[in-house]
């Protein structure tokens, strides 16, 4: 950093009267014989030619009173001087009025002009750094969120608004849990310990949250920790983004896979990993299971006499029937046609024998 010692005398030009650490860029000598505001691009010299004059001469027609009185005898400002090289650096300089005349105008004024020109770059580049993140975050269509390690919310970006439905000043300071549905906070904190616990990054943890109306949408989630002093843990920063539709095609999907499209029962290939799996089970429990099949007697009749309608709405009443007769571990299915299976666990054969017959009139 350069700093040197300038007094100005009877108007704004500058001459040297002592130096500290290192001369400035252009040689004083040169600075002497020349106003300040001619080393300066116009805006800068503008605005420090004005501050200059109000200092010396006590009058502002655009300030205060008490501002007036405040700097009537100092001034700080920084501006871009032109450097020998050519080029433009920033300078602060600081001075104050050391003789006045009796009717209060400004004799001598003397202070210190340091180089701040790496510290107004650094400014610079956090400034645009900072403008580049509000714009990605304004036109993402995640938003940007900060928390606490208590989850209350510090910090939430616009989109947020758009999301949840809640003003951000509505949700800073309230815990996220506050926003889930009933077992929602319990599934997430079981994520949480099967992953490390808290104060470690997660990524695209997807969960159930309500909006103000009432409403419930999936959200995935995504967070790095933050540390403070001592590397405590104090709070999480990260984004989230609204993954409803995902999640309806998602289930959309896995209906159309694994559900038969006139009952809504298991389809054969969902009823084939479920034995699969049951079968496994009960080989590791010493359990058992029983599979039932179940066919329509005379159902072509029903088709030929009705038309397919009727044969569906059939089937439809019967895999209702079925549906309801079966517990909640049991797996309803139909398998194709007027066949029907239902997969039983923890069911003796005997049981299942055991197990009534549907009767239906036709």
């Amino acid at each position: 950093m350069r700093i040197s010692k300038i007094e100005i005398i009877g108007s704004t030009r500058m001459k040297r009267k002592s130096s500290v650490v290192k001369k400035p860029s252009v040689p004083m000598n040169v600075i002497q014989s020349h106003c300040v505001p001619q080393y300066m691009p116009h805006d800068d010299g503008t605005k420090s030619r004005c501050r200059l004059v109000t200092t010396i001469t006590k009058r502002s027609s655009h300030m205060p009173t008490e501002t007036m009185i405040e700097i009537a005898n100092s001034m700080a400002i920084e501006f871009r001087a032109r450097a020998q090289s050519g080029g433009w650096k920033w300078l602060h300089a600081r001075g104050r009025v050391t003789e006045r005349t009796p009717d209060g105008r400004a004799l001598r004024m003397s202070g210190m002009v340091a180089d701040v020109d790496t510290r107004k770059h650094v400014e610079a580049a956090v400034g645009e750094a900072d403008q580049r993140f509000r714009d990605v975050a304004a036109v993402s269509s995640e938003y940007v969120w900060e928390a606490d390690a208590d989850w209350r919310f510090t910090y939430l970006s616009e989109r947020a608004e758009a999301i949840l439905g809640y003003a951000r000043n509505e949700l800073l300071g309230r815990a996220l849990w506050e926003l889930l549905p009933l077992g929602e906070e319990r599934l997430l904190r079981e994520r949480f310990a099967n992953h490390g616990g808290e104060g470690h990054p997660f990524r695209d943890l997807v969960h159930r949250v309500m909006t103000k109306s009432g409403g419930v949408i999936w959200q995935s989630l995504s967070g790095v920790p933050l540390f403070g002093a001592n590397e405590r843990w104090t709070g999480y920063r990260g984004t989230a983004a609204d993954v409803t539709s995902r999640k309806q095609a998602e289930a959309r999907i896995e209906q159309l896979t694994t559900r038969d499209a006139l009952t809504g029962l298991a389809n054969r290939a969902l009823l084939t990993d479920r034995t699969t799996s049951a079968i496994g089970q009960a080989a590791r429990m010493r359990s058992q299971l029983a599979l039932l099949v179940i066919d329509l007697d005379r159902f072509k009749l029903v088709n030929d006499r009705g038309g397919h309608a009727a044969g569906d709405a059939l089937l439809c009443h019967v895999a209702k029937l079925i549906a309801l007769s079966c517990t909640s571990k049991d797996v309803p299915a139909r398998l194709g046609g007027d066949e029907f299976a239902v997969l039983i666990r923890d069911c003796a054969a005997e049981e299942a024998e055991r197990e009534p017959e549907l009767s239906l009139p036709v």
